[in-house]
């Protein structure tokens, strides 16, 4: 079950949203004023996927080399 980040056409609040499936999708709403005119952004992990100076989402060191 995938985490979508999603910005609100509205109010411009960004949040994350679990989706399940496709109607699940079609359900969701804006936490902030309650709209259900989204679109989903990149997540900051999608943005740097990748590229080794990306901001979170980088392998964690096991101590191992």
């Amino acid at each position: 079950m995938p985490i979508y980040e999603y910005r609100c056409r509205q109010c411009q609040d960004e949040f994350e949203a679990l989706v399940r499936n496709v109607r699940d999708e079609e359900q969701i709403e804006c936490p902030q004023c309650g709209s259900t005119e989204l679109e989903r952004v990149l997540s900051l992990c999608a943005r740097g996927a990748g590229h080794t100076q990306s901001v979170g989402c980088q392998p964690r060191s096991t101590g191992f080399s």
